[in-house]
C-alpha cells in the first residue's frame, strides 16, 4: 500500500509542473550549444522540445535538411533534454557536436526540463500564442513533424 501511495504521489509530482494548454511559456533563461542564453520570445509560435536521444535525432536530422534560419523565419524554438547525458559526455562529445549544427539548440537544465511535458519515443510540440500555449501535440516520426510546418 506503501508503494502504491509513493506511486501514484510521483506521478502527481511529475506532472503537476508540466505545461498545459492557457498557461505561459517558461520565461527562463536557457543557454543553447554556443552558452549563450535565450529566452523564449512571446512572438515564438512553436516550441519542440525532444527529451531523449531517439527524438533529439528526429529533430535533428528534420532541421539539417532545411535552409539556414528556418527556426527563426518559423519563429520556433528547438528545446533538448541533455540534462541526463553525464557531464562529461555532454562536454567532451555531444555539446562540441552541436555546435556544428546550423541552427541553435536550446539545452535545458533538469529542472527547468521538468516543466515540459514528456511522451515516450515522441517529440512534445508547443503551439504557441502571445507567449501562451494553445495546444500541444506528441509526434513520433520525420511525416509529423514535416506536417506541423505544412
Amino acid at each position: 500500500m506503501k508503494k502504491m501511495l509513493f506511486l501514484v504521489l510521483l506521478f502527481w509530482a511529475t506532472c503537476a509542473n508540466a505545461l498545459t494548454v492557457g498557461e505561459p511559456v517558461p520565461d527562463f533563461k536557457i543557454q543553447d550549444q554556443f552558452g549563450q542564453e535565450h529566452v523564449i520570445a512571446p512572438e515564438t509560435k512553436l516550441l519542440l522540445f525532444a527529451a531523449d536521444k531517439k527524438t533529439n535525432g528526429l529533430v535533428k536530422e528534420y532541421l539539417r535538411a532545411q535552409p539556414k534560419g528556418f527556426l527563426e523565419h518559423n519563429r520556433v524554438c528547438y528545446v533538448a533534454d541533455i540534462s541526463g547525458m553525464p557531464g562529461f559526455i555532454a562536454k567532451v562529445f555531444a555539446i562540441p557536436k552541436m555546435k556544428k549544427y546550423a541552427f541553435p539548440v536550446l539545452l535545458v537544465t533538469e529542472e527547468q526540463a521538468r516543466v515540459f511535458d514528456k511522451k515516450d519515443n515522441a517529440v512534445t510540440v508547443y503551439f504557441l500564442r502571445e507567449g501562451k500555449i494553445v495546444s500541444t501535440q506528441y509526434i513520433a516520426s520525420a511525416e509529423e513533424l514535416a506536417a506541423v510546418f505544412e
